[in-house]
């Protein structure tokens, strides 16, 4: 959306009304909430100085760490972002 006036490059930027979400997935060596803790406050500073651009634009922006453990662990912050956009269907894992 912005790719003129930034070099950042967020893996995901998601328009959903006049929500933009800017999705960035980072996969943690260590898969712990320490790990998790770091890599979520490293992504959110990287990307805060989208937010104003799109405010800007008369958009709310959400900036959102996706993250997972190189040996495959979850962080739970990741199903708060997940329900608001998947199917109960999905989130089962019955399919």
């Amino acid at each position: 959306m912005l790719a003129n006036s930034t070099a950042l490059r967020p893996d995901i930027t998601a328009r959903v009304g006049n929500n933009v979400f800017i999705v960035d997935v980072t996969c943690s060596f260590a898969g712990n909430d320490s790990a998790f803790s770091d890599a979520y406050d490293n992504k959110t500073s990287k990307y805060e100085s989208l937010i104003p651009l799109y405010q800007a634009q008369g958009l709310s922006a959400t900036i959102v760490p996706f993250l997972v453990g190189a040996l495959g662990s979850w962080c739970p912050w990741n199903d708060k972002f997940l329900k608001k956009f998947c199917t109960n269907f999905y989130l089962s894992g019955n399919y």
